[in-house]
């Protein structure tokens, strides 16, 4: 940080007085309609609470959990001689990269709590997000600004972490009965299934309506299912060496004209002796023969 942490605890003091202040105000000006109004006017309360939702962390707390962060990403080792493997997941590695890289740029600030001219988004929760957001070079620089705020507060708040969750199409799957039923309708079809099959079957709107569907899946979430189901994908082996040596122009060559023409040329070949790979032995039959 640029400087440190006091300016802003006395900053958060003087925003706790200045809303003590209101409140008295609005006190005063409803006089004793005051209690009939709080207890009628709940679009105020609510109003309140979004903003409490909406309001960005203090530094101080932003600070204390970029610590426990960066702590988290490089775990130290107990004889301070380095840093411990990390073992997590690489999508929540890089979202809690990305939440401490926004974490640093948002708590860099003077000690009054102002940007300085090194860190123009220091303080300032948005524009950190989507400072971040654009040096990750993400395409929806938006959605994972938006995304980093959320991941940042939960964090702040609760510890959470920023877990991927599954699709609800995804779960869908660990349903024993509909896992069931998908596998009998596969080994209907034969030896040869693919995922467009269970994106045929669950088209039919009988099916969909026994099973719970609004609409077909799609074929992505088909091939996940098949999966999941035990089915793996493998090319289809072509050629005479796979099965073609079985049919019958095949097997007529070998019979017709192959063999014979290797019985024919048999006698002119030279045939090493396996217990002296060096001596050859003549097929032709001796002259004396």
């Amino acid at each position: 940080m640029a400087g440190t942490i006091e300016g802003e605890v006395s900053f958060d003091d003087i925003v706790a007085e200045s809303e003590a202040e209101s409140s008295e105000e609005e006190g005063l000006g409803n006089g004793g309609d005051n209690e009939e109004d709080n207890g009628n006017n709940e679009g105020g309360d609510e109003h309140d609470y979004q903003f409490e939702l909406q309001k960005p962390p203090s530094i101080l707390e932003a600070w204390t959990a970029l610590e426990d962060l960066q702590n988290l990403l490089k775990p130290p080792r107990q004889d301070q001689t380095g840093y411990k493997d990390l073992n997590l997941p690489t999508l929540l590695q890089e979202r809690l990269t990305h939440m401490k890289d926004f974490l640093w740029l948002y708590t860099d600030v003077c000690s009054d709590g102002m940007t300085h001219s090194a860190n123009l988004v220091g303080g300032q929760w948005t524009k950190a997000a989507n400072q971040v957001a654009h040096d990750a070079g993400k395409v929806k620089g938006d959605y994972l600004s938006h995304c980093l705020c959320s991941w940042s507060k939960a964090y702040i708040k609760t510890w959470a972490l920023p877990h991927s969750m599954p699709s609800k199409k995804f779960l869908q799957i660990a349903d024993e009965t509909l896992a069931a039923e998908l596998q009998l309708h596969l080994q209907s079809i034969g030896k040869y299934i693919h995922a467009q099959d269970l994106v045929n079957y669950l088209s039919n709107t009988e099916n969909q309506t026994r099973l719970g569907f609004k609409k077909a899946i799609s074929l992505k979430t088909a091939q996940h299912w098949m999966g999941q189901l035990g089915y793996r994908w493998k090319k289809e082996p072509k050629g005479q060496y796979s099965d073609g040596h079985k049919h019958s122009d095949v097997v007529t060559y070998h019979q017709t004209i192959f063999i014979p023409t290797w019985c024919h040329y048999q006698p002119w070949m030279q045939v090493w002796n396996y217990k002296n790979p060096m001596i050859v032995e003549s097929t032709l039959p001796s002259p004396s023969g």
